[in-house]
């Protein structure tokens, strides 16, 4: 694996014979790795069973439930009953998103597969706008726009909503994977210790000729950190799986490429002056997390598979539209 960078807008004729291609509504599996997610699930499954669109069916929802020690897999269990499109994988330890990932993607069957985070939930019209793209032969990746569930209240959240709103502008620039994003069915070499796995699986499928789209109107909403310890430790865990990836594979975001970030931070202040304070306080966080990650990394070789969830993201999302 020899690609080094995030996937960008390639247009290529790689699917145009490619036989697991029709014309019509694009034929869905969604993959959903879950680990104690009781608060959300519920939310969750009433978007995505809901959701319906001209350009896609989903014919097959798979969760694969790794360590769960709350009530997931009973709200899974009884959903499945009244939905056969329900597939649910249980498993009795938590070994790391990439082995649930894998086990997930192993058993998608449909063209397309849709990845989306347990702690967020779909907009209304997010999917159809996620995945109309797939219309075109050549779109191999289309990525979501995540977004806060609620207005910000208080200055760490905002910080939260400033960062969300840089990603924004980089994905219009590199469409990056994250909390929900789709592509052509592949088989993507995804090992068990294999970090920052969304990354991977978007640079993987990127990288493979085809056309990679940024679909800003496919929002999914979550939760951002509501204190500035759990926004640093979110920061920290994040970059040192970034740079976990890079080390065993050469791939790396978008987000880790200075002329992208600088990009994108002067889009968000031409439209939004007045957040300069935020900007200058995440920029400078960010930093500080970068730093203390790539020390890590120099000294500990040994991957972060599994980490403990931030309480303020896990809290239900039970409204949305705003």
């Amino acid at each position: 694996m020899a690609l080094a960078s995030s996937p960008t807008s390639v247009h290529a004729n790689l699917f145009f014979d490619s036989p697991g291609v029709t014309w019509g509504p694009a034929r869905v599996s969604l993959v959903v790795c879950v680990y104690n997610e009781e608060k959300n699930l519920p939310h969750f499954l009433k978007a995505v069973q809901g959701a319906t669109g001209p350009s896609f069916r989903i014919r097959e929802m798979i969760f694969v439930a790794s360590g769960c020690t709350d009530q997931s897999v009973d709200i899974l269990q009884e959903a499945a009953l009244a939905d056969d499109r329900i597939r649910l994988v249980v498993v009795a330890r938590r070994d790391g998103k990439a082995s649930a990932l894998r086990m997930g993607l192993s058993r998608a069957t449909q063209e397309i597969v849709l990845l989306e985070n347990a702690d967020t939930v779909p907009a209304p019209g997010a999917y159809e706008a996620l995945l109309s793209p797939f219309q075109r032969p050549g779109v191999g990746l289309v990525t979501a726009h995540p977004r806060p569930a609620d207005p910000a209240n208080g200055f760490v959240e905002r910080l939260g909503e400033v960062l969300w709103e840089v990603h924004d502008r980089i994905s219009t620039i590199s469409p990056k994977a994250g909390e929900a994003f789709a592509f052509r069915r592949t088989d993507p070499p995804l090992d068990d210790d294999v970090e920052d796995d969304d990354t991977f699986v978007g640079i993987y499928v990127g990288s493979q000729g085809c056309e990679s789209v940024y679909a800003r109107d496919a929002i999914v909403y979550n939760r951002p950190p509501s204190t500035f310890g759990e926004l640093s430790r979110q920061r920290y865990r994040i970059n040192r799986q970034i740079l976990g990836l890079w080390r065993r594979t050469g791939f790396t975001t978008s987000t880790w490429n200075p002329l992208y970030m600088v990009r994108a931070i002067g889009m968000y202040l031409r439209d939004s002056p007045r957040r300069i304070p935020e900007v200058m306080v995440l920029v400078t966080t960010e930093s500080l997390v970068r730093i203390a990650a790539l020390v890590t990394v120099m000294f500990v070789h040994q991957p972060l598979r599994a980490w403990a969830p931030l309480d303020s993201t896990k809290r239900a999302i039970d409204s949305v539209g705003h």
